[in-house]
């Protein structure tokens, strides 16, 4: 087989299915192996997919290949109702089976099942019915048709295949139709017998004929007993190609041909006769049933046919398929060319050449984009452009139609390519003729034929000089134009052709220009002239016209030639007069001082707080006067904002109410009722301002009300201060023009775009007024709005002297304000500004409101009270010192205290708790004992049961609650987590060991998981092992290994200290692994935390779980004890960051045995478990086997978690079963047995209990029995004796146990026995036995002794003795003990029956929610009851058991009474020395104390003065000495302080370096304190001096402003402020380093905050160390007696220096109003000036009108103004300087008298110095003081004043933290101070930059 094509697969030639399909997937798999062509394998390349090459080349190109079921195919069956079971349930028969009857029910074998891709379904027909075969015969059939609707072509691209699931049939035919079913043409035909029945049709494919339809019998012939899955193929185009050739190219060339064969729309399968047996001739019924057809499967491989013009078809919303033509084609088989694209005849797309094939694209007709479609003419051989459009035609739409010429300035294509010509007939040759010229060869294209005189291209316009073709009066006709060259540009006579306008000047009109225009005047007499401009103000003037002279006409009180001033006497309202005052609403509203800062408009504003909505309300009730009826305003917002976030959405509501005349809702500019909303947006600002959009029409005769509403300020933190609204005209939406709008568009411009801006805003108001251009064009506008000048009016009080003249002032010619007395303001001086009242001829008073009582500068005008802030006291009022108060709002109310900016609160002193009802300064009121809190209303620390007697203590037991508190009510105390009890005394159940280190209170039973319940074990005293140094330890890497004496057993140690000191050359081992603990297979890390310093440092930490890292966690208590139970290796680390650490004095806190200890004298960290009798175990922690039981053999690496089993010994045991714990061998076996069990019996043993001796052997013991060994002389028996005691049998007079020796006077032994000896030895006898017996006694007594001697077992005697006296010891103590716990018990009876008492009465009040805490505190009590009776009962048991052991050891207290004596003589020796240090310490303590209290009140006084002094220090700079001289005092007064400590810190050397911290801090926190009133003295000092600065300047600038420069004392005055400006320079110099002080003040104050921090963790450590040690000395109050007294007279040198700085201050405040009345003589000189200044611009103008200009210089050299101006104003503000000169030299009096007071509070600094050196010598000196005598003291006299102790030094560390967070207020309150002295010097400098 030749190999096939490349590709040959990629396309649409499919594998056919069926016999073929297994050799031909072989033969592919070939193919791709030996190709390596992935492209082909994969259809990476597959030919005719694209419609277009990468390089833009068109290609033939068809769909992929789709499945039947994946194409939108219509599938019917006919006839309809020929399906099995669709109607009814019908019966069939499969051919071969005999009665296997099979049934079809409805929708079991659908039509939709052929093409499905479920597996095992199949449509099935009913089966062939008798009577339609006879119906047919001789011919029988079963006609069935099944068809296949594709809805539009497709094309075959694979074998056709049907799978029968009956037998094949005998008879069918496939169709296809390419019409959509409208005709048919059969595809193949299929029969038994084709010869017979189609017998002209050939029966195969012939190589010339590859489209022949065939009949074939292959698939026909199935009878008997067919299987399923038979199969039909109709052969496709791949297979009959390869009929003929396998070439690849001759492949394309065959498919070309017969393409079309396999196209189609529709498939129809018509089944004409099913397979049968062949008995149907028999016609019987049964048989029938099996003759039907059924098929499961269609299988038809298309291509959806698109000519070859298309890659893809796609679905249309109806369902529909159509190609997605390419190739400019279109249809729904791209059967023809797109509507433009019939340039060529279309073709279908060919697939030749092969695999790239040819497009025959449809070619785009050159209509140039005039024509939608063209229509292929075969005669031209082209295409010929469709209904040209854009007034072309031609055969491509190139020409223009006529009456239109073509446009050559745009391109062929533009759909403006012709213009129509639109020649004018009146302008036209031949009127008749509207052609034009369209020929693009020649000139002139579009050009009409044109008449004499007239040109252009349509020929509508006369020739230049010529006009009025189109003219109705002569239409068709050019005249002359007949221009005035003197009133045209540039002399021209040549006019609009259209109506004859001749080109005017600028000021000339008409139409031959030839008079002036409104406006001006004096037409030119020469061409190069203008007519001159009458520059009327628009609205001064009447009109903007003026006379032949120039001179305009002006509006009632106003003048000059332009109208443009108004007359003296006179002014022109401000456009913001119409201006409205908060009246109502949700926000304060108040009035404050007038500052540059706060520009307000001189009334009051409201105060709107960020958070939530806030509404301000208006009013304007109307006026009888009109301006305009319909004037349109835009509303201003007048406001100040802090911050950086805008207050966004503001609405601004405006409602008409009523009107002051009989006039029309309507013209009040809406209906009444009705809200108009505007929304506005405020950005933050200080006096600024916002316009509402759009306007609003505001009749000045109605009423109004106006609501604005401020939505919640998010993220704003400051309140919107709204100060007015005001009306200003708007000029763009007036009804009426403004007259500004059409005669001076730019100043109307500059009016909307700035002008209205900088006049809403305060803050750049008076910029706005006074300066060009908006003081001019506010003039215009508001001239124009109100029609007239108003007369001034001033008021004559307010009215500063001489400004009024017979009824009539001067004022601002802009705004009318006239020149106001001191204090005095308004429009017409007649109002107190807010800050002043007392309205009068003098002018106002100043409120001298407390800026800090009051809540702004302003005041009653009337009576002076400034409006005091919350619980401030007013005049008459009394304060919390008991005065009456003034206006000024300088004190808190009685009752009250906290003065400051948010006013003073209330003291709210608990009635029952307090004493009075006047708290302090810090509002702390005076309480009762036991009584606490701010207002007195708690108990304190440690106390409950409030009430007014005071409050019951708490007694909370320290080592096992959380605080000494308790709580308030109950007293039960707040109890540690394993401890329980109304006073924390008791460990819970499962826990022990009670102590006060333990941060959970007890320790949790560990009992190897035994036990849960122990208590403390007696018998056990703590043990320190300790390890001077590690020389000689074992390296492991990084750290050294601790010795064995470290290791093993080491539970004991859980909860206990282990430390080291460790030399640290880096300041931190923060999270460093120090110590690592191994045991049990686990490994614990501890993580230092805490800080540490180079050096030596103790590391230490105690063994709780909370401590330590197991897995980088903490581990469980069980884990912790199992660890510490088996401790293998312990380390600590020696190399830190690569450098080594010397570690040295290594502890581990542990317990060792001692008897006769209890645990309560004892170690109490041991444990004594009650272990688990089913456990059989034992010892103290369980973690050994009960006696007679070991551990389990059963269990490897038994461990003492195991549970034990008992000893199997045989029940051979001596007593109590013993074994080895381990190993289980028996360790008392019974004499005669052996073994490991007690399984054997010993040697010589005999019997079955091995409990008898063989013969000849005794004597049964552990080794078994011993030999007789009897005499063989001696005996009569022979080798036997007696198995007791070994006695054998003697011969006469033969004695021993072995007889081998003779009696008593009886010698030669032989085997008949021994011979008696003489009679003489018979004497001698009875003295003899005497001895033996005496020998016998005393031999029993040894034995007796040494049978009872316990010497191993108690020890030496002289320890036994010295144990027995220290057991006594503890005996009274615990006796002691016992009582004190008794009186306890009671105490907690009455406790506990008073709070029954109380508990009743409230239960008896209906207090029923109490019930559970009174059941709880019953129950608690009764087991504090219950234990206590045990303990008691207990106590009584121990005092019978000493008083039954009092004989035995009465000899022993006889001889150690002495010893005992002299031990508490030495103990009383100790306690009275420890008593009287303790005195002598508490002494001197007490004196240290007080000389720091009066150093630093000392301190506090002379750094007042030493502020005063820095005052005039900054301003004049010659006080620099004495600075540094109260700098020194203020060290000399640390030194002395720091000295003071460091000689008492001999006395207690661990307090030290805290007290020292505390004085340095203090002393270092005074300086801050003072740096503020220093700061807050030199800022007012600074105010005075801007406020004379500020004078200054002004009364320069406006003096120069005022009267010409030529003047030469004015300029003598401007000279003089020069200088002034330098010094105030130099004074913001000074700020500059105020300023820089500030900041090092913050750092400072942050430094504090740090050492407050550091101050209060010290205390904490001073507190641990006195708990454990407190000594006094008290040999030394007189001396600090003495030192006090000094400390008086510094005191007394302090008081002096605070009056003088007290008179510094009042010096200063009179300069400070020095200079406000300065300020307001500068300003009435301006004021004078500017009027001056009026006076002679009017006469200037009036000069100009006659003509007479030249005597204004005589005038202007005159020398009256500036002399009026030196004489009332230079003069006396030179007077008030001068005077100003004179505070400052008796200030500097004053800072003299500092200094001198400074100088000796230093005398009297170094004098207490002196005093507290003596004192701290005599300290030292004190007989018997010794401070390592007191150190090893400390453990004895430690547990006896430990409850003292703790009691005094709790009181003590509560003082430190209430100090601590007085401190943190007062550093916070420094803070905000600081702050606002930032705000200030930011003031000065923005002072700074006006002046310069």
């Amino acid at each position: 087989m030749s190999a096939a094509p490349p590709g040959y697969m990629s396309d649409h030639r499919y594998i056919d299915r069926g016999k073929s399909e297994t050799s031909f997937s072989i033969q592919w798999i070939v193919y791709c192996v030996v190709l390596f062509s992935v492209i082909i394998c994969t259809n990476s390349a597959v030919p005719y997919r694209n419609c277009v090459s990468s390089t833009g080349q068109n290609m033939a190109c068809y769909a992929s290949p789709e499945s039947v079921e994946n194409i939108n195919t219509t599938l019917t069956v006919t006839p309809p109702d020929v399906t099995c079971g669709q109607t009814t349930t019908d019966y069939y028969l499969r051919l071969g089976d005999v009665v296997s009857t099979q049934n079809c029910t409805k929708d079991q074998h659908t039509k939709e099942m052929m093409v499905d891709v479920t597996p095992n379904t199949r449509w099935q027909s009913k089966t062939w019915s008798i009577s339609q075969y006879d119906s047919t015969f001789p011919d029988p059939q079963y006609p069935i048709n099944i068809t296949l609707s594709f809805n539009k072509t497709y094309r075959m691209a694979a074998n056709l295949t049907l799978t029968f699931n009956s037998g094949r049939p005998r008879e069918m035919i496939i169709y296809k139709s390419v019409d959509n079913g409208a005709t048919w043409e059969p595809l193949q035909y299929y029969a038994k017998d084709c010869n017979n029945e189609y017998p002209n049709v050939p029966t195969v494919i012939g190589a010339d004929n590859l489209t022949a339809v065939i009949c074939t019998e292959a698939y026909s012939k199935d009878s008997g007993n067919p299987k399923p899955g038979g199969k039909v193929f109709f052969s496709g185009p791949t297979e009959r190609i390869k009929v003929k050739t396998e070439d690849d190219a001759m492949y394309y060339a065959e498919l070309e041909n017969i393409k079309g064969f396999f196209e189609f729309t529709d498939i129809r399968i018509r089944l004409l006769q099913p397979a049968t047996d062949s008995k149907e001739t028999g016609r019987n019924m049964i048989d029938f049933l099996r003759y039907y057809y059924a098929i499961s499967d269609i299988t038809v491989t298309a291509i959806c046919s698109c000519n070859l013009h298309a890659a893809s078809c796609l679905s249309t919303l109806n369902g529909d398929t159509i190609c997605e033509c390419q190739h400019n084609t279109a249809g729904k088989d791209c059967e023809q060319c797109l509507p433009l694209y019939n340039n060529k005849q279309w073709r279908p797309g060919s697939f030749l050449p092969a695999r790239v094939g040819t497009a025959f694209a449809c070619e785009k007709c050159e209509c140039n984009d005039h024509a939608l479609s063209c229509t292929f003419n075969s005669t031209l051989n082209y295409g010929k452009c469709d209904n040209c459009l854009h007034n072309t035609t031609g055969m491509m739409c190139e020409q223009c139609l006529d009456t239109f010429y073509p446009n050559v300035a745009v391109p062929l294509n533009d759909t403006n390519v012709c213009l129509p010509c639109d020649c004018e007939p009146l302008g036209l040759l031949n009127p008749v003729d509207t052609k034009c010229q369209k020929n693009r060869t020649q000139p002139n294209i579009g050009q009409c034929t044109c008449k004499a005189n007239v040109t252009s291209r349509r020929c509508d316009k006369c020739q230049p000089e010529f006009y009025g073709l189109l003219l109705a009066e002569s239409p068709g006709t050019c005249k002359p134009c007949a221009c005035n060259t003197k009133g045209t540009q540039n002399n021209s006579n040549v006019c609009d052709s259209s109506n004859g306008q001749c080109p005017c000047k600028t000021s000339i009109e008409g139409r031959p220009c030839d008079k002036c225009k409104a406006g001006y005047f004096q037409f030119p007499a020469l061409s190069s002239e203008e007519c001159r401009s009458c520059a009327c103000d628009p609205g001064g003037s009447t009109t903007m016209s003026c006379d032949n002279f120039g001179m305009c006409t002006c509006i009632p009180h106003v003048t000059g030639t332009k109208c443009e001033q108004v007359e003296r006497y006179f002014y022109m309202p401000s456009l913001d007069e119409f201006i409205l005052q908060p009246e109502g609403g949700t926000c304060p509203i108040d009035g404050d001082l007038l500052t540059p800062p706060k520009p307000f408009d001189g009334s009051t504003f409201a105060t709107c707080d960020p958070s939530g909505e806030k509404v301000v309300e208006f009013k304007y009730l109307g006026v009888n006067e009109q301006f305009n009826v319909t004037w349109p305003y835009q509303i201003g917002i007048r406001f100040s904002l802090g911050g950086m976030t805008a207050r966004a959405g503001a609405r601004l509501e405006l409602t008409a109410t009523g009107n002051t005349q009989q006039i029309t809702a309507g013209s009040c500019g809406t209906t009444f009722g009705t809200v108009a909303t505007l929304t506005v947006n405020l950005e933050p600002g200080q006096s600024t301002a916002v316009m509402a959009r759009p306007p609003v029409i505001i009749d000045r005769r109605c009423a109004y009300t106006l609501k604005l509403t401020l939505p919640d300020h998010v993220n704003g933190t400051n309140p919107t201060l709204i100060d007015s609204l005001i009306f200003l005209p708007s000029l763009n939406d007036s009804g009426q023009a403004f007259r500004i709008m059409t005669e001076s568009s730019s100043a109307a411009s500059q009016y909307t775009s700035t002008c209205i801006g900088q006049l809403a805003a305060l803050r750049t108001r008076r910029t706005a007024m006074t300066t060009t251009p908006c003081s001019k064009v506010l003039h215009t506008v508001s001239a124009e709005v109100y029609k007239e000048g108003k007369a001034c009016q001033c008021s004559p009080v307010g009215t500063v002297d001489n400004t009024c003249q017979n009824g009539q002032c001067d004022c601002a010619p802009l705004g009318g304000q006239c020149t106001c007395k001191p204090g005095v303001g308004g429009r017409r001086c007649d109002v107190c500004l807010p800050g002043y009242y007392n309205f009068s001829s003098a002018g106002c008073t100043a409120c001298d409101c407390d800026p800090y009582g009051s809540a702004n500068g302003a005041c009653n005008i009337t009576t002076g009270q400034c409006k005091c802030r919350l619980n401030i006291a007013v005049a008459g009022q009394l304060d919390a010192s008991g005065n009456a108060s003034d206006t000024r709002c300088r004190a808190c109310l009685a009752n009250y205290y906290g003065f400051g900016p948010s006013g003073c609160v209330e003291c709210g002193c608990n009635n029952d708790g307090s004493t009075g009802k006047q708290c302090n300064l810090t509002g702390q009121c005076p309480c009762k004992p036991t009584i606490g809190g701010m207002k007195c209303d708690v108990c304190e620390d440690s106390y409950y049961n409030f009430n007014a007697s005071g409050c019951q203590k708490c007694e909370c037991d320290p080592n096992g609650s959380t605080a000494l508190t308790c709580h308030a009510l109950s007293g039960v105390c707040n109890c540690k987590d394993n401890v329980q009890g109304s006073k924390c005394y008791q460990c819970k159940a499962g826990f022990f060991n009670l102590a006060g280190y333990n941060p959970r209170g007890c320790q949790p039973c560990f009992c190897f998981n035994h036990s849960s319940i122990c208590a403390a074990a007696d018998g056990f005293i703590e043990n320190n092992i300790t390890s001077a140094t590690t020389t000689g330890w074992a390296v492991d890497g990084t750290s050294i290994v601790a010795p064995e004496v470290y290791l093993g057993d080491k539970s004991s140690s859980y909860g206990q200290l282990i430390s080291a000191d460790m030399f640290l050359t880096g300041s931190s081992v923060s999270q460093e692994s120090l110590i690592t603990l191994r045991g049990a297979g686990a490994e614990l890390v501890y993580r230092h935390t805490a800080p540490t310093t180079a050096g030596r440092n103790l590391i230490q930490t105690r063994l709780y779980p909370e401590n330590w890292l197991l897995n980088n966690q903490n581990p469980s208590p069980n884990q912790m004890y199992s660890i510490l139970s088996s401790v293998t290796q312990l380390t600590f680390k020696n190399v830190i960051n690569s450098t080594r650490t010397e570690v040295s004095t290594v502890t581990m806190v542990t317990a060792t045995a001692s008897a006769g200890v209890t645990a309560q004298l004892g170690a109490s960290f041991v444990e004594n478990c009650t272990c688990n009798v089913a456990g059989r175990v034992g010892g103290l922690s369980c973690e050994k086997c009960g006696e007679g039981n070991r551990r389990s053999a059963s269990v490897q690496n038994d461990t003492r978690f195991d549970v034990c089993v008992a000893c199997d010994c045989s029940g051979r045991t001596s007593g109590q079963v013993q074994c080895n714990e381990t190993t289980g061998i028996c360790l008392n076996c019974r004499n005669g047995t052996t073994g490991d069990k007690c399984e054997n019996c010993s040697a010589n043993v005999v019997g079955s209990d091995c409990n008898t001796c063989a013969n000849g052997f005794w004597g049964l013991g552990a080794d078994g029995c011993r030999d007789c060994n009897c005499s063989t002389t001696g005996t009569t028996a022979g080798t036997f004796c007696n198995k007791t005691n070994g006695q054998c049998v003697c011969a006469p007079h033969v004695t021993g146990r072995q007889c081998n020796k003779c009696e008593d006077n009886y010698h030669n032994l032989t085997a008949s026995g021994c011979q008696e000896c003489d009679q003489c030895y018979k004497l001698v006898m009875k003295e003899t036995d005497k001895l033996r017996g005496l020998l016998t006694n005393m031999t029993n007594t040894l034995s007796t002794l040494n049978a009872n001697d316990d010497t191993k077992r108690l020890g030496n005697f002289v320890d036994r003795v010295d144990n027995a006296s220290r057991s006594l010891d503890r005996l009274l103590n615990f006796l002691n003990d016992a009582n004190a716990e008794e009186a306890r018990t009671q105490s907690m009876i009455d406790q506990f029956n008073n709070t029954l008492m109380t508990l009743t009465s409230d239960l008896n009040a209906g207090n029923s929610s109490d019930l559970p805490l009174i059941q709880q505190l019953i129950q608690e009590t009764t087991l504090t009851l219950t234990g206590a009776s045990s303990k008691r009962d207990q106590t009584i048991a121990n005092i019978r058991n000493i008083y039954t052991a009092k004989e035995p050891l009465t000899q022993i207290w006889t001889s150690l009474a002495s010893l005992v004596a002299s031990l508490k003589e030495v103990q009383t020796y100790l306690m009275s020395l420890s008593t009287d240090a303790s005195s002598q310490v508490n002494a001197i303590m007490a004196t240290v104390d007080e000389i720091e209290r009066i150093a630093t009140v000392s301190l506090n006084k002379s750094i007042v003065d030493y502020s005063a002094a820095g005052n005039l220090i900054v301003l004049h700079r010659n006080t620099t000495t004495d600075i540094t001289r109260l700098d020194n005092i203020d060290s000399v007064l640390e030194t002395v302080s720091t000295t003071a400590l460091a000689e008492a810190e001999r006395i207690q050397a661990k307090s030290n370096s805290t007290l020292a911290t505390a004085i340095r801090l203090q002393n270092e926190s005074i300086q801050f304190n003072n740096l503020d009133l220093k700061l807050q003295e030199l800022n007012n000092t600074f105010l005075a001096f801007r406020n004379t600065s500020a004078v200054t300047k002004d009364s320069a600038v406006k003096g120069k402003a005022d009267v010409d420069s030529k003047a030469t004392r004015v300029a003598i005055a401007i000279s003089n402020s020069e200088q002034q400006r330098m010094n105030t320079n130099n004074i913001i110099k000074q700020c500059n380093d105020i300023n820089a002080r500030i900041a090092a003040a913050e750092r400072q104050a942050e430094d504090a905050k740090l050492n407050s921090q550091k101050l209060f963790q010290e205390a904490e450590f001073m507190r641990d160390t006195m708990l454990n040690f407190e000594t006094r000395a008290l040999a030394v109050e007189q001396q600090a007696v003495m030192s006090l007294a000094s400390a008086m007279a510094v005191t007394t040198e302090s008081q002096k220096v605070i009056d003088d700085s007290a008179a510094l201050v009042t010096t200063m405040a009179t300069s400070q109003q020095t200079s406000s009345l300065a300020l307001e003589t500068a300003r009435q000189a301006k004021t004078v000036a500017q009027s001056q200044n009026d006076a002679i611009t009017r006469v200037a103008a009036t000069a100009i009108q006659l003509g007479i200009m030249s005597d204004l210089t005589v005038y202007q050299n005159k020398s009256i103004i500036p002399s009026t101006i030196n004489t009332t104003i230079l003069v006396p503000a030179k007077a008030k300087c001068d005077s100003t000169t004179a505070d400052v030299a008796g200030a500097t009096t004053v800072i003299n008298a500092a200094d001198t007071g400074a100088t000796n509070l230093d005398a009297d600094v170094l004098r207490t110095q002196a005093e507290a050196s003596r004192v701290l010598g005599i300290i030292m000196n004190v007989p018997g003081l010794n401070v390592a005598t007191i150190e090893s003291l400390k453990n004895q006299v430690e547990k006896l004043k430990g409850q003292f102790n703790r009691d005094s030094l709790t009181v003590a560390i509560n003082n430190l933290i209430t100090a601590h967070a007085a401190q943190t207020t007062w550093l916070d309150d420094l803070k905000t101070k600081k702050a606002n002295l930032e705000r200030q010097v930011n003031d000065m400098k923005l002072l700074e930059r006006q002046i310069s």
